[in-house]
């Protein structure tokens, strides 16, 4: 852990609810967690979170506005990608918009929250990776996968954390420059693919041409180009 950044405070939990709900209430910068027993996702779905993952949230003091709160999970998926390509030695890819694939599979999600209490308003950025083999549930959309299994190889989970933390700094800037939208772009698993997409029980299937820049999901439909910001992806085989 030396590694990590200076004069943040951490706590290290070997099991909670939620990193998440959590550190709400805390004065932390970070908690990490070796299980979660309440773990979530988008839209309120349930996050597997056994033993054997890493789970991590974050608490920044921000006051984002609305597109540069759109565009911080997107970063966000950025940096966890980059942080595990570089500590595995694996090339991730990036499923719109918060979910990290490897080899066309799921290998970690990202859940970022505005919280506002008073006058005072953080962001949390929950993270969760599969490390470890695992008996995981089977999703009809997100077949999940480890990283140790992917990479061959036992995975230095504090270098992961200490790589992840430190390319926190200066978020808003780096919000601001718009310059990961290249990478999220370069690592979108995505683009080409043909898919269904479901907002609230309405499906239309296309192709994937692409994101825009404020991360609209661009797709042809039957000839049409639409665009969606929203919604739950399923990949056509």
């Amino acid at each position: 852990m030396q590694k990590l950044l200076k004069d943040k405070k951490y706590e290290i939990l070997d099991t909670v609810d939620s990193t998440n709900e959590y550190i709400k209430d805390k004065d932390l910068f970070c908690v990490i967690a070796k299980e979660q027993s309440g773990g979530k996702g988008t839209n309120n779905r349930k996050f597997f979170s056994p033993k054997g993952g890493l789970y991590l949230s974050v608490k920044l003091p921000l006051n984002l506005s609305g597109n540069d709160y759109l565009l911080l999970t997107p970063l966000i998926a950025v940096i966890t990608a980059n942080a595990v390509d570089k500590v595995a030695g694996v090339k991730t890819q990036i499923k719109w918009v918060n979910d990290i694939y490897l080899s066309g599979k799921k290998l970690a999600g990202i859940l970022c929250e505005n919280v506002i209490k008073g006058n005072n308003s953080s962001v949390i950025i929950g993270i969760g990776i599969n490390i470890k083999p695992q008996n995981f549930p089977r999703f009809e959309s997100n077949v999940p996968t480890d990283l140790e299994s992917e990479a061959g190889k036992v995975i230095d989970e504090n270098c992961l954390i200490a790589e992840l933390l430190n390319s926190f700094n200066d978020i808003e800037v780096k919000l601001k420059s718009k310059e990961f939208l290249k990478v999220y772009r370069e690592k979108f698993y995505l683009k080409d693919k043909k898919i269904t997409i479901d907002i609230n029980g309405e499906k239309e299937a296309g192709v994937c041409l692409g994101v825009q820049d404020n991360l609209g999901l661009v797709v042809s439909v039957n000839g049409e180009i639409k665009t969606y910001i929203n919604g739950f992806i399923k990949v056509e085989i």
